[in-house]
């Protein structure tokens, strides 16, 4: 089990006993977002940084910094990991290596709380928002 504290202290407990496996100190972070865990890692968004460590171990994979804030939860689909910041920037790194792929500046600050591949919709749900991802 995995999460985060708003001091920016990410935790690792085992949730049958409750027991302490790691815990890493990170940035202070607004976000109230659970921890992402895909792949063998944990991402978290602290401060104006997101975070990859390695689920087992609690080491740091990689630390990309934004412009702003991280106040959404991340989300990882086909080898990439996407999160909006207060920058008004939308990012997309490289899940395995935190490298840019691409950012889109919106206009706004990006503050969702998940998102999910269109490809999830529904079939009831299929609209034009429904297009490329939604919440």
């Amino acid at each position: 089990m995995y999460l985060a504290d708003h001091l920016g202290t990410v935790y690792a407990l085992d949730a049958t006993t409750g027991q302490d496996r790691w815990r890493i100190a990170t940035e202070q972070r607004q976000s109230t977002e659970p921890v992402l865990v895909a792949d063998g890692n944990v991402h978290v968004g602290s401060g104006s940084a997101l975070y990859t460590l390695d689920a087992v171990t609690g080491t740091p994979r990689w630390r990309f910094a934004a412009g702003g804030e991280l106040v959404g939860a991340p989300v990882v689909a086909d080898g990439r990991i996407h999160f909006g910041s207060a920058d008004h920037v939308l990012y997309t790194l490289d899940a395995t290596g935190g490298q840019l792929r691409w950012k889109l500046a919106t206009g706004g600050e990006i503050t969702a709380r998940r998102w999910r591949r269109a490809g999830s919709c529904t079939r009831a749900a299929r609209t034009a928002a429904c297009t490329r991802w939604t919440r």
